[in-house]
Formats: structure tokens, C-alpha cells, sequence
């Protein structure tokens, strides 16, 4: 084997290891992110339970599993609407 197929050889090793350390890196900060995401979305998932059960009394199911399937994004907004909604229909209009 010549020095350069020596280096050449080493120097894939070496990328091969550098790029696996910096996959699992990526894969773990994504993983995080995601967690926290996640968390956010049922505490507010949660909040929204509480508030349209003390303004509206106990909650039809599927209005639970509206809640439980839905983004944070419609969580956030339905919360926001559930402040002022005169009705449950209002809340998700």
C-alpha cells in the first residue's frame, strides 16, 4: 500500500467517525427540541382543559380528544378564545 492510499484510508476513518459523532450530536439536540416542544404543547393542552371546565362545566369527550390531537399553535389559540367565548362552539369556531 503507497503512503497516499495509507492517508487516503485514514483520512475516511477519520471523516466516518467525525460524521457519525456529529449525527448523533444533531440527533440528540433535534430530540430535545422536540421534547420541550411536546411539553409545552400539554401544559397548555392542560390549561385549556381547566379553563373551559370552569367556564363551561365538564367537557364532552370529544372536545378532550380535539384538545389531546391538536397543535401547539391551536392550543395557544383556543386558550386565547376561551377567555372571551361565550360557548364551547365559540372556543373552536
Amino acid at each position: 500500500m503507497t503512503t497516499a492510499e495509507v492517508l487516503r484510508s485514514q483520512g475516511r476513518v477519520q471523516g466516518r467517525a467525525e460524521g457519525r459523532a456529529e449525527g448523533r450530536a444533531q440527533g440528540r439536540a433535534e430530540g430535545r427540541a422536540e421534547g420541550r416542544t411536546k411539553g409545552l404543547t400539554e401544559g397548555w393542552a392542560e390549561a385549556l382543559v381547566q379553563v373551559l371546565t370552569v367556564r363551561f362545566g365538564p367537557l364532552p369527550e370529544d372536545v378532550s380528544q380535539t384538545v389531546d390531537l391538536a397543535t401547539g399553535d391551536q392550543v395557544q389559540a383556543w386558550t386565547a378564545r376561551a377567555v372571551i367565548a361565550e360557548t364551547l362552539d365559540q372556543v373552536f369556531a
